[in-house]
């Protein structure tokens, strides 16, 4: 007898209440589900039976809806091939099995869909309405639009929005453009920089909720200057020469920068430029030594007053980007219409709104008797509002009985990115439980043999806590507590295999070095397993045998971590197949035949023609492409051929002859998971034959490509060509999943939740609240609202369940690896490193340079060499040679103001003249770069104020005293240039071979081209020469006859006169030579 039969026959037999399923993981809920159904659909006694055209089974995602309906189809051939039917309940089923193709069961956006099409005019919906499942596209024209409507300042117009509005918000785009904010998202492997791209994209998924916030006071930016000033002054009272006070008199540039911007975007800008300071790269011991004065002064600048400067700054953006919700939610629905289409969201929030008119309901709700919601804990609040509205007696009252069976687990609520609330799962099922439902709980574990069961009960009670009183959500922090599980498989042997990992003795890892010993520890420890044939539980019949590779999964939270594990597989020889986030565009096999694609359409793309003449299309040495052997001029003649055929036939003809006429196919299938890695390029001809039909040419289409060489799409791989191979999935995909051994790879996985969303909203109770996230713009509106902690401790709660499904997806074993740790972080695996000896099993350390016993017999596969005429190491060496030779300078390079001194110092009334002549510096080299990079900028077109300009040379040449002198001589230097005619290049280069061997080489600072003459101009800082008899140094006059000279001999000015002079920045005056 199981410990919840009981509520298992009462759950299946329950026909006038409302039912609410507590379905613990592996407890056999679908099973469950199809007893009920069928029960309603086909009573045993044939009365009060539900026509299965009135039931409705609501599911989350498209499997799980498949997997449903075929289990209920199954049940009904099954019961009817059973025998004492009686007549009745035999027509039924007969009946049942008839309409089911036609019955509800689906995820609920085709539900929401189906019902839209019985009414769709009320719904203001065109009957021949498009569903847009991926919407980037429609996001990134939306983005583009805002951008473009902001600039040209007709965003009432684009949004349709108020004309005030619409100008208030221009504004606010062009602030935060102008003052350099993050436009678009970037990121590296393990973090992104959000950019406003992500915040529209947020605004766009979350448009169900529409609070007014009002527009953000605006800063005391004469207190901001004051306290930068206050803070500058403070910094520069600094007598030390310490590191830490050099490093700190550049943030001084930066603080002066605030003191004296001019206008909101200049503040804004360097307001961005001073939070950017990096006040981590200051160390007491290291910067500031015994110098305690210095130390305090940077602890109360990182904590107090720039944070004080900053943040008002920063909020008062924050307040004005969150008004931009109308103007992007108006866009988009403009480009909707464009487009004739509609998204997820659109179906359930058109749904809602029909929903909330009487009559509507009222037709709705009466289609049907009884509804099923699989996943409850998934729900968001759009679809919570929709299935309460269909199960009411009459809109905002109590449920119907006997009308909805909910089934969740809400240990396994891990969705939150997706929308998923629990809140809406604690209040819906709290709203059935006030109005009599029945509550049972199933408890039966028939997945993992029972140390499993042990191991998992004995951590989730210690992470979680204990349901105690029926209470099994704590509101606050959207904990979940935990209901154990009962053991159901036997089983005698630990079933968790905790297995140490270090880089040596007392060595703490980290995360960078850390992933890499994991990875290979996994290849390691999995091959061992094989090899000894670890016995498991066979799927199908229960009974054990040998594991195979098909029986093992490696899951993690995220998928960057498995880029290290594949290159470790292939090592070894294990095959694998990966599912799940960028994993498919980022493969390197796809990259590289995308970029060979582009090549055929490009041929001015250098990456894409590079990868074309490489591995795996072509096996060509350097001595093959310089010398135009046979082999090259057969890859040169292939690709002309397919570049002139390319739009006169499919694009996926020319991709076929990529494959198929290279050494593409014979590479790959050689290589490491060939034949996965073919199934893979075939999956993408797939993907760019389904572009060209649309009515994309060859080009188009690879361009559209292209774009994946920096943002790789959420796309999954083909499904592996054998089925014997270990599966690579997240967490949140495996959920609903089963596997005989599961690790869990990525131990460096913070316990904390990561958000990555650049936006959080709130209307609760009328208040409108909201989070921005952005690279360099974060706050909370209003100010200390509170939804970003109650953000953070959802999150964290959610951590928790991720380890909880990771754990319950494992039938026999649990593999997971224990870092020697370093530092004080968290990690989520941390709690699981422990257990009785029943439960876990500790295996022998992996240690790098001392592998234990169990590590050595894995063999590395045999590297593939594709033609056994090939050396590598000849082609290394040839390679080295040639280098060599190349590097080899025809000419000895010199500067021209080394020719200028060596004719100075030979010639003895120059060099009379050179030992006369006094040092002229006015306030050093530092100061005299400074000024020469920002006139360079001026001349190079930069339109910011010359103040600023000055600022940003300083703080990059480390220039930190005389600012206000540097910016005197640039903009009298700016004016005097000003009034001299043509075009003005910076720094003009200059070379010319000399008799001596040499190639002398320089640059001018200023080339002025004027219609008739040419002016060849020297900047100078030093103080300009006194007195009718005072003259210039002979190095600078030197140095300007070699410039001269050689731009004669090169007579590209012919016949215009060229001029030369020293131009002193101190007095704007030219000095002509």
């Amino acid at each position: 007898m199981l410990a919840d039969d009981r509520a298992r026959e009462e759950i299946r037999v329950e026909r006038r209440k409302n039912v609410v399923i507590d379905a613990g993981a592996g407890t056999g809920k679908t099973t469950i589900v199809v007893d009920r159904f069928l029960n309603l659909l086909a009573p045993p006694d044939g009365r009060d039976a539900a026509p299965i055209g009135q039931l409705a089974a609501i599911t989350f995602t498209r499997r799980a809806a498949g997997e449903l309906r075929y289990r209920i189809r199954e049940k009904i051939l099954v019961t009817l091939e059973s025998g004492g039917l009686k007549n009745v309940r035999r027509d039924l089923l007969q009946a049942a099995l008839t309409g089911l193709d036609n019955a509800f069961i689906g995820t609920i956006h085709s539900f929401a869909d189906r019902l839209l099409k019985l009414r769709p005019t009320e719904a203001e919906l065109s009957p021949a309405y498009g569903i847009e499942e991926n919407t980037d596209e429609l996001v990134s024209i939306t983005f583009d639009r805002l951008r473009r409507a902001a600039e040209e300042h007709n965003l009432a117009a684009e949004a349709g929005i108020n004309a005030g509005l619409a100008r208030e918000l221009e504004e606010t785009v062009n602030d935060y453009v102008g003052a350099g904010y993050a436009i678009e998202t970037t990121g590296g492997t393990f973090a992104q920089t959000l950019g406003l791209d992500s915040l529209v994209a947020a605004m766009i998924g979350s448009r169900d909720v529409r609070p007014n916030f009002r527009p953000p006071a605006r800063p005391d930016f004469t207190e901001v200057s004051r306290m930068a000033l206050k803070a500058a002054q403070s910094i520069r009272a600094l007598k030390s020469e310490s590191s830490g006070t050099g490093k700190l008199k550049r943030l001084a540039l930066d603080l002066d920068r605030v003191a004296t911007a001019k206008g909101e975007q200049a503040v804004l800008k360097a307001v961005r430029q001073l939070q950017r300071f990096n006040f981590a790269d200051l160390q007491k011991k290291r910067d500031f030594a015994d110098e305690k004065e210095g130390w305090e002064l940077t602890k109360s600048l990182r904590d107090t007053t720039t944070p004080a400067i900053a943040d008002p700054v920063s909020r008062w953006m924050c307040g004005r980007l969150v008004r931009l919700v109308p103007a992007i939610c108006g866009i988009y629905e403009k480009i909707k219409r464009e487009h004739e289409v509609v998204d997820q969201l659109d179906l359930l929030l058109k749904l809602r709104d029909v929903l909330g008119k009487e009559a509507h309901r009222t037709f709705y709700a009466g289609l049907f008797r009884h509804i099923f919601v699989d996943e409850f804990q998934d729900t968001d609040p759009v679809q919570a509002d929709i299935i309460r509205l269909l199960v009411s007696e009459k809109a905002g009252g109590k449920p119907r009985h006997g009308s909805i069976t909910i089934v969740g687990d809400a240990k396994q609520s891990i969705y939150r990115f997706r929308r998923a609330d629990i809140s809406a799962y604690e209040k819906f099922r709290g709203w059935l439980e006030k109005h009599g439902a029945l509550t049972r709980s199933l408890t039966t574990n028939f997945r993992s043999a029972a140390p499993l069961v042990q191991y998992a009960n004995a951590r989730f009670q210690e992470m979680m806590g204990l349901v105690k009183d029926g209470r099994i959500f704590d509101s606050e922090n959207g904990a979940v507590f935990y209901e154990p599980l009962a053991e159901f498989v036997p089983g005698k042997k630990a079933a968790v295999h905790l297995i140490p990992i270090s880089a040596g003795d007392d060595v703490k890892l980290k995360a960078e070095i850390g992933r890499g010993i994991e990875a290979e520890a996994i290849a390691r420890y999995l091959l061992h397993l094989k090899s000894s044939n670890f016995m498991i539980r066979d799927a199908e019949t229960e009974t054990e045998r040998p594991m195979r590779w098909r029986d093992i999964a490696v899951l993690s939270l995220t998928t960057p971590c498995w880029r290290g594990i594949f290159a470790e597989f292939d090592r070894f020889g294990i095959p694998y197949a990966a599912r799940g986030g960028s994993v498919f565009g980022s493969d390197p096999a796809i990259r590289a035949f995308i970029l060979a694609l582009r090549s055929i359409a490009d041929p001015d793309d250098g990456p894409a023609i590079a990868q074309y003449y490489r591995p795996p299309f072509w096996i060509l040495s350097m001595d093959d492409i310089l010398g135009k052997t046979v082999p090259f001029q057969q890859a040169e003649k292939l690709l002309a051929d397919l570049r002139m055929r390319r739009l006169s036939r499919p694009a996926v003809d020319t991709a076929r002859d990529l494959l198929e006429l290279t050494r593409c196919v014979s590479a790959v299938r050689g290589s490491p998971n060939g034949s996965q890695t073919l199934s893979k390029i075939q999956e993408l001809l797939n993907i760019l034959d389904a572009d060209s039909r649309s009515g994309l040419d060859f080009d188009a289409v690879t361009l559209k490509l292209r774009a994946w060489i920096d943002h790789p799409p959420q796309q999954d791989a083909p499904e592996p060509v054998t089925g014997d191979v270990v599966r690579f999935t997240t967490v949140y995909q495996a959920k609903g999943l089963e596997y005989p051994v599961v690790v869990l790879a990525n131990a460096f996985q913070s316990s904390a939740r990561q958000n990555s969303k650049s936006w959080l909203v709130s209307n609760e109770g009328g208040r409108a609240e909201g989070v921005i996230r952005l690279a360099e713009v974060k706050g909370e509106v209003p100010r200390d609202a509170g939804l970003r902690d109650r953000e953070k401790a959802f999150g964290d709660a959610e951590m928790t369940r991720l380890a909880y499904v990771a754990v319950t997806r494992a039938r026999d074993l649990f593999i997971l690896f224990q870092p020697s740790y370093g530092g004080s972080k968290s990690y989520l695996s941390q709690p699981l490193m422990t257990g009785d000896a029943k439960t876990v099993q500790t295996i022998e350390p992996f240690i790098i340079g001392r592998l234990p016993k169990w590590a050595k017999s894995a063999k590395e596969q045999p590297k593939f060499r594709p033609s056994p005429e090939v050396s590598t190491e000849m082609c290394e060496k040839k390679w080295a040679a040639g280098l060599a030779t190349a590097l080899r300078p025809e000419a000895a390079p010199r500067a021209i103001t080394s020719l200028a001194r060596r004719r100075v110092e030979t010639d003895m009334d120059l060099a009379e003249e050179l030992r006369k002549a006094k040092s002229a510096g006015r306030y050093g080299a530092t100061f005299g770069i400074a000024v020469h990079r920002a006139l360079q900028m001026l001349v190079s077109g930069a339109s910011r104020p010359v103040q600023e300009i000055v600022f940003q040379c300083a703080q990059e040449c480390g220039l930190t005293e005389h600012l206000p002198e540097a910016v005197a001589d640039v903009e009298r230097t700016w004016s005097e240039l000003s009034k001299i005619p043509g075009d003005k290049i910076a720094e003009f280069p200059v070379s010319a071979p000399s008799a001596a061997g040499h190639l002398d080489i320089g640059y001018i600072d200023l080339l002025c081209i004027g219609p008739s003459e040419i002016w060849v101009l020297d900047f100078k800082t030093d103080t300009p020469p006194q007195g009718k008899s005072a003259k210039p140094s002979p190095m600078y006059v030197e140095q300007l006859r070699a410039y001269v000279g050689i731009l004669n001999d090169s007579r590209i000015f012919t016949p215009r006169s060229i001029r030369a002079g020293l131009l002193y920045t101190a007095t704007g005056e030219i000095v002509s030579m």
